[in-house]
């Protein structure tokens, strides 16, 4: 009998491979005018969120990585918090984010583009060079561009639907290296 030793990055693998699938689909949904697109994109922040909190958590990145992810994560769950209440009917929990500031939803876009952004480039110099690393580098750096676009007004809707697809297709390789790469991330400081 072999033993088999497990990645511990296949949870993030997996989640940064749904969330990717699930951007693709919410964006195939909005074109087609279909009502619910919105909570997709939701439901997309909330697991991209959870797997850099998780990434934070097998500390792949040393205190500062771990610190950008965790703040990276929280900027996104900020994000998809603010979306829900925007989409929202009923009177639910999050009717708490309505009594935020207004221009929160900034902010939180700020955070989570800064957060992504070191949190990528700190687990990309701990990556000793493999493969993983630099795929996590390429989705966060499309993930700020994700985000600064978002930010900036009037861009061309062909630009945002690029940058979506690149971002989706870059989770769901980034996914997959997670998943079927050994983890050889070691933080030390």
């Amino acid at each position: 009998m072999v033993a088999q030793s497990r990645n511990p990055l296949s949870p993030a693998g997996v989640l940064l491979l749904v969330a990717g699938v699930l951007l693709a689909v919410a964006l195939a949904v909005s074109v087609i005018k279909l009502p619910f697109g919105s909570w997709l994109y939701s439901l997309f922040e909330i697991l991209f969120g959870v797997a850099l909190g998780y990434l934070a958590f097998r500390n792949v990145a040393g205190r500062i990585g771990r610190v950008a992810l965790v703040i990276g994560g929280v900027g996104w769950i900020l994000i998809a918090a603010l979306t829900i209440n925007e989409i929202q009917t009923v009177n639910t929990f999050f009717s708490i984010v309505s009594n935020l500031p207004g221009g929160l939803g900034t902010v939180a876009e700020w955070v989570a583009l800064l957060g992504t952004l070191v949190a990528g480039i700190r687990v990309h110099s701990r990556g000793l060079s493999t493969s993983g690393p630099r795929f996590f580098l390429v989705s966060t750096v499309i993930a700020a561009l994700y985000l600064a676009v978002s930010l900036l007004p009037a861009i061309n809707v062909i630009v945002i639907a690029s940058v979506v697809v690149l971002f989706a297709a870059s989770l769901v390789v980034t996914g997959l290296v997670f998943i079927r790469k050994p983890a050889d991330l070691h933080a030390t400081d």
